[in-house]
């Protein structure tokens, strides 16, 4: 088969004219409204096996259930919601993936982002394969929208070839994938991760998951206001003086578990509770001040001590 290229032009035409209506912002007029259609011309059989850059973006992998629990995939499951690669200009690969428990003020240790350079060492072929063996491309060019969904909402396969063919499918209200095409999709981009020393989970991350306090950070004084009381914090390495109101409340060592600050000891360490006498643990609030928080008597508040010269 010969690709023609008047067909594969306008096909990159119309996907960039169509793709950007795919996302539309959310009206009340149109809330509710649903569009599907196949972009013409968006060719169902691809001839190159060179990927060049793929991405892959999941609404939601973890429900990505199974219906089928009597085969090798009932136990499997999908933790990553972006998985890109990228071949750079030297042959090399860019690869990127985030997932797990990323929108959660509980950390359970799955959330992770990884973003590392390797050499292609046939992972580009075993995608490929991936992309043949469930014959994709024959939903290229499938657009479901439908209005008033929240943003960022639905799933997105966006694979570029070296020979400049696409595909490209896009729905937010339905996955675009079977449970075992996303599966070994993501089990190739994990074992690309696994092979590059990091992993799926937040230990194996190379990428900075949260904005915390480090020790080397909290080094110095830190001033602020509690209900008109005076608030002084002094982190010397690991050790923490804390004086509310003019008193010595605190002279321990420290802990940052989950990006709080507690006091070391007492069960911190593992996530159990504890606080200081005073301040019950404080929190990076930007790149220059700290939130204290005070939670006695049932009651909370929250205060703002900045950094002192």
């Amino acid at each position: 088969m010969i690709l023609d290229k008047r067909i594969l032009t306008g096909f990159i035409m119309t996907l960039s004219l169509l793709t950007g209506s795919a996302h539309a912002s959310d009206c009340d007029a149109c809330a509710g409204m649903h569009h599907e259609y196949t972009i013409k011309d968006a060719p169902t059989e691809i001839i190159s096996e060179n990927i060049v850059s793929f991405k892959l973006y999941l609404f939601e992998p973890q429900r990505y259930g199974m219906t089928i629990e009597s085969d090798e995939y009932s136990d499997k499951e999908i933790l990553a919601s972006q998985m890109t690669l990228k071949k750079n200009p030297d042959g090399t690969l860019n690869i990127t993936a985030r997932g797990g428990n990323m929108y959660s003020t509980r950390r359970d240790g799955s959330a992770f982002i990884v973003d590392f350079n390797t050499k292609d060492n046939g992972y580009t072929a075993e995608l490929n394969k991936i992309i043949q063996k469930y014959n994709i491309a024959r939903r290229n060019g499938h657009i479901s929208h439908t209005d008033g969904l929240p943003s960022g909402d639905g799933d997105t396969l966006d694979v570029t070839y070296e020979s400049a063919e696409r595909i490209y499918i896009n729905a937010n209200n339905y996955r675009i994938l079977n449970f075992y095409e996303a599966y070994d999709i993501y089990a190739l981009f994990k074992k690309i991760t696994r092979d590059n020393g990091l992993d799926f989970n937040t230990a194996g991350s190379n990428v900075q998951l949260y904005d915390d306090p480090t020790i080397e950070w909290l080094q110095g004084s830190w001033k602020g206001k509690h209900f008109g009381r005076d608030v002084l914090a002094v982190f010397k390495e690991n050790h923490i003086q804390i004086f509310y109101n003019g008193e010595l409340t605190d002279d321990t060592d420290f802990v940052i578990v989950d990006g709080t600050v507690k006091p070391a000891g007492k069960g911190a360490e593992n996530g159990e509770y504890a606080e200081f006498k005073a301040v019950t643990g404080f929190n990076k609030k930007n790149s220059f001040s700290l939130s204290g928080h005070v939670y006695k008597n049932r009651s909370s508040s929250t205060f703002e001590l900045l950094k002192q010269k």
